[in-house]
């Protein structure tokens, strides 16, 4: 019996010393996953901006996609409360963990396109999110437009 309490006793003690490493190693990972992602969006405004010829409305200009891969909590990754996308750059929010900003690094205007009244791109659920960035020539300004695809 005595034996059964202590092995018990010491199994909680070393599961609540290993929690926390556990938690830091989840909120590392998916803050590992969202800079890249968003970085790969920032690189594909920068390459389009740089390297495509941009062509007056309404005809279609260059384009890239991008994929943006919020992660689901679980014993690998924290969950993500919010990433959001502005003219100024992609901000993420990990839930109880830190927060960033990636900003833009392109001489063309960036302008994002909400599927809402909203001044923003705001994803909030699990999955993957695909986002369409376009170059066009509006009022004499080489411009990125984002949206979503799906």
């Amino acid at each position: 019996m005595i034996r059964t309490v202590l092995t018990v006793t010491l199994a909680v003690a070393i599961l609540a010393a290993a929690v926390p490493a556990i938690e830091n190693a989840q909120i590392q990972r998916t803050e590992t996953t969202l800079t890249s992602d968003l970085q790969s969006v920032r690189a594909a405004a920068t390459a389009l901006a740089a390297s495509e010829d941009a062509i007056e409305p309404p005809a279609p200009g260059a384009r890239r996609v991008v994929t943006v891969d919020l992660p689901e909590r679980d014993l690998s990754a924290a969950a993500v409360e919010s990433v959001r996308i502005d003219a100024e750059g992609l901000t993420y929010q990990i839930v109880e963990g830190p927060s960033d900003t990636v900003p833009f690094e392109t001489d063309a205007r960036v302008v994002v396109r909400p599927r809402n009244d909203h001044e923003a791109i705001t994803l909030t659920a699990a999955g993957r999110h695909h986002l369409v960035l376009s170059l066009q020539y509006v009022n004499a300004t080489r411009t990125v437009y984002i949206e979503r695809l799906d």
